[in-house]
């Protein structure tokens, strides 16, 4: 809670004693330990002088008679109306000076720069306030005389929260904990009052600044001392997410913010500094929710003026996304859809998604939404791309109603959807592709679609040339999500040729690009996860490829008929990999969610045929001796793909750091298994279940099963 009341000392002795009094504030019960800080000061010993600056609330006092009841030194604690002059006691001393900030006399600084100025050695003048003191602190500073704590310092951890909230009678689990440290900052008295909160009914999850309890202390204890010019200063700025003196002046119609956030810092201590250069600031988080719920009650009519004027500002200072948050707030969404307009398509290709997704969520109740067609392009292919067919199809009606009809985006649209089967999405994404400007933000991805559209209808070296000069293509544009689905696409089509080298190193590349990006969820990271665990499988990675699975499994959700080649051929891949890891429910899961999309869009060219062959696989693996396969050990799965290589048994032993007997025990219990009785044998029936390439097959004819 708040700065425990210090207790006076007697400045000089009592008749008949040898030495002052030297007292200090007792302890209070269910106080938190602050176990760590005291001992970080008692290592600091030798430091002559502490300064402890915290707005109220951070336990100042508190702290310091910890340290005092462990330091070996007597202490010494003068609050202002009991200190009378600069003499130190005749040995090694603790002395604290509480509300250092209020010393406004001369005759007072003078005092106690005289102590600071002659600390005996092993002594300390600590000084505590509120703001910093008038006094030569950077002199101090550069002589390293001085060791400065300041809420940062102050503020509990993690597990000192918990204590807190413990002793006031609330028990959390840790994630509501965590909550509450993040919403006060660690602030004691923030957080013990969040405690009274929830036991009157509150909740972690929504406790702000205009919470009663907070809103009571932050009014008595900072607002309502302040002048009034000072308190229309931080009512109106708290529209502000960041604060400089430019954008203060140009929201407040005014000169002299600097001025303004300068006496701010030094005095209250309630906005922080967001860089050494202390350029920039914010209000720390219960403060700005309680000084914005200020403004709403007073002046209510002044919310949309400053928020109207700071997007103003943001827009022609080159911080157009800020500018988005604030025309949102002025409820200007007419201005947020101009704004957007320029900023989603280049989010997206960043691989910020869930950015565009809540800068889509400001628009969904603008009746004219069709009057910013980029917009809502960007709309119908990310709620597609989350799985939302429903959204995705209400903002690609609106996308249509805007762009006019010779629009290649249109033509894209249509070709990414494909609404109308795989022949339809060719010509889409040829005209698309012919129309879109070269360069242009839009070829990326219309080359995706053209060089997908050329696989489902059965062209893969055409294909693969084209989804090659997408990576390009979208590399050079920063198109990120294009760029890890073209990459996907074609390690999946060279895994299907055989050619796995290739397909390795491209599944690596979309991987570390994903990665490297920490992309949102999304059927385009469901595609790249899928090719990643058909190539970990095939160099009998059986470990990799499972997590990747795992992950994938996450996202299943998403594939919808929104996106239906997409979702198909991720569906097709990850059911294939089940298959080769003889999970046959898995895999027959996924044929049926596969099935859900092919009934509502049926005309998938390749895909179709694809599905049919993964039916039969299924089939094949749940009859009498299909059902051997299911009882593969791990070693065995991981020796498969090997066994379809030309590799000799001791040199797949190599691979797997076992010996050659070990390999061909291993063989021959695959063998039994699969009731066949050669190395041949045994992969052409592996690719009849779907556990290994069909491509397989042939090198093994050719090959002696000598081992």
């Amino acid at each position: 809670m708040p700065d425990s009341v210090s207790i006076p000392l007697r400045a000089a002795p009592a008749p008949g004693v040898a030495e002052p009094l030297l007292r200090r504030p007792p302890g209070r019960r269910g106080v938190v330990a602050r176990t760590a800080l005291v001992g970080r000061l008692r290592a600091a010993a030798d430091t002559p002088i502490v300064t402890v600056v915290a707005p109220a609330g951070y336990g100042k006092t508190t702290l310091l008679a910890q340290w005092a009841e462990r330091d070996p030194r007597p202490c010494a604690w003068f609050s202002l109306d009991s200190f009378r002059d600069g003499r130190w006691p005749r040995r090694p001393t603790l002395v604290v000076v509480d509300d250092a900030d209020a010393l406004g006399s001369d005759a007072a600084l003078e005092v106690v720069a005289a102590l600071a100025d002659d600390v005996p050695a092993g002594s300390t003048l600590v000084l505590a306030a509120r703001g910093e003191p008038r006094l030569p602190l950077a002199r101090l500073r550069t002589e390293g005389r001085l060791l400065e704590l300041g809420p940062e310092d102050l503020a509990l951890t993690r597990k000192e929260a918990q204590t807190l909230l413990r002793h006031a009678g609330v028990l959390l689990p840790e994630p509501e904990v965590a909550e509450l440290e993040r919403r006060t900052e660690g602030w004691p008295a923030g957080l013990y009052l969040a405690a009274l909160s929830l036991r009157s009914g509150g909740d972690p999850w929504t406790f702000a600044g205009d919470d009663r309890y907070v809103a009571d202390y932050l009014r008595a204890e900072h607002l309502t001392p302040l002048a009034p010019a000072i308190r229309s200063f931080l009512m109106r700025t708290s529209v502000l997410e960041r604060m400089n003196p430019a954008i203060c002046d140009a929201v407040l119609e005014r000169k002299d913010s600097a001025r303004r956030l300068d006496a701010l810092e030094r005095s209250s201590l309630l906005i922080v500094p967001l860089d050494r250069n202390r350029s920039a600031f914010r209000y720390r988080r219960l403060v700005r929710d309680f000084l914005r719920s200020e403004l709403e009650r007073r002046h209510p009519e002044l919310v949309s003026v400053l928020n109207r004027r700071a997007a103003d500002w943001c827009e022609a200072n080159g911080a157009p996304e800020a500018a988005v948050d604030y025309a949102a707030a002025a409820g200007d969404l007419e201005h947020v859809a101009h704004l957007v307009a320029r900023l989603a398509l280049p989010a997206y290709q960043e691989g910020r998604i869930v950015m565009v997704e809540r800068w889509l969520r400001l628009l969904n109740e603008l009746p004219t939404l069709d009057r910013h067609p980029d917009v809502c392009l960007i709309g119908a292919w990310v709620h597609a791309l989350r799985g939302r067919a429903p959204d995705s199809q209400r903002w690609a009606d609106a996308a249509e109603r805007g762009l006019t009809a010779d629009d290649p985006r249109r033509r894209l649209l249509h070709a990414l959807r494909c609404g109308h089967g795989t022949e339809r999405m060719l010509d889409d994404a040829v005209a698309a592709y012919d129309a879109v400007p070269p360069g242009g933000v839009w070829e990326p991805t219309a080359l995706v679609a053209l060089g997908v559209a050329h696989h489902l209808a059965g062209d893969d070296d055409r294909a693969d040339a084209t989804l090659s000069r997408a990576v390009e293509a979208a590399a050079a544009a920063g198109a990120v999500d294009t760029q890890i689905a073209a990459l996907s696409e074609r390690s999946l089509l060279a895994a299907a040729r055989g050619g796995h080298a290739d397909a390795d190193a491209l599944a690596a590349e979309a991987s570390a690009t994903a990665d490297s990006r920490r992309l949102g969820a999304s059927v385009t990271r469901a595609l790249e996860l899928a090719a990643s665990a058909r190539a970990a499988l095939h160099r009998g990675d059986r470990e990799r490829a499972e997590s990747e699975i795992a992950h994938a499994n996450r996202l299943r959700p998403l594939l919808t008929h929104a996106v239906p080649w997409l979702s198909v051929q991720v569906g097709i891949e990850l059911a294939r990999t089940q298959l080769t890891l003889a999970d046959v429910a898995a895999a027959r899961s996924l044929l049926h969610q596969i099935d859900g999309i092919l009934r509502l869009r049926p005309a998938l060219g390749r895909l179709v045929d694809d599905a049919a062959l993964l039916r039969s696989q299924i089939r094949a693996l749940e009859e009498p001796d299909g059902r051997w396969a299911s009882s593969l050990t791990s070693a065995e799965l991981r020796l498969l793909p090997l066994l379809a290589t030309h590799l000799s048994f001791r040199e797949i032993g190599d691979r797997l750091f076992v010996s050659r007997n070990t390999v061909k025990t291993q063989a021959i219990s695959v063998y039994r298994k699969f009731g066949v009785s050669s190395r041949s044998e045994a992969i052409e029936r592996a690719a009849e279940l779907g556990l290994v390439d069909a491509t397989a097959v042939p090198q093994q004819r050719e090959l002696a099963d000598a081992g």
